[in-house]
């Protein structure tokens, strides 16, 4: 008998996107390698280690808004529209992840994904990305620091290794 779905924790954080780029990686890693180590994609990316993922922003330099959320099991999408949604599996050594900027700005939020060791689903979906980067222009013809041009929402659940695939990029 399947297990119930269940919300294991949620929260709310914010990262400064640094040349168009910020990390989601396990707590444990003090410097998840420079970023000559993964190759940016149009959304997203994972080191080898899959301990890491580089996000790539539309934007180059401004503040954005992650919701975060460790479930039991594969969720149902988070409400509202999205413009990107990739799907991608990690190893975490610690079992919790936090946000961080590419210049070494670490998050003090963690959020428990899982067991140390344990490989988890991550499905991040991103908001805003169409027009992040008119708006970071208009904010700094307007003197302003630009914030909450996008905002993210990652989703992690446990996968068996023998699940384990490689990242999936999709528009919306």
């Amino acid at each position: 008998m399947p297990q119930p779905l269940t919300l294991r924790q949620e929260l709310s954080d914010r990262v400064y996107v640094e040349d168009g780029l910020f990390w989601v990686n396990a707590c444990d890693l003090d410097n998840v390698g420079g970023i000559d180590d993964v190759e940016p994609t149009e959304f997203v990316s994972v080191n080898a280690d899959r301990n890491a993922v580089l996000v790539t922003s539309a934007a180059q330099d401004h503040e954005a808004s992650v919701t975060m959320t460790a479930w039991s099991s594969e969720p149902p999408p988070p409400h509202g529209d999205w413009d990107e949604v990739a799907d991608l599996d990690l190893r975490l050594s610690s079992g919790r992840i936090r946000l961080a900027g590419i210049m070494g700005t670490q998050s003090t939020v963690f959020l428990a994904a899982g067991d140390a060791g344990e490989s988890v689903r991550a499905r991040l979906y991103g908001r805003g990305r169409r027009t992040a980067a008119e708006a970071e222009i208009a904010a700094a013809l307007a003197g302003a620091e630009p914030t909450g041009l996008e905002h993210y929402h990652l989703q992690v659940w446990p996968v068996p290794e023998h699940q384990v695939r490689t990242p999936i990029n999709r528009r919306r």
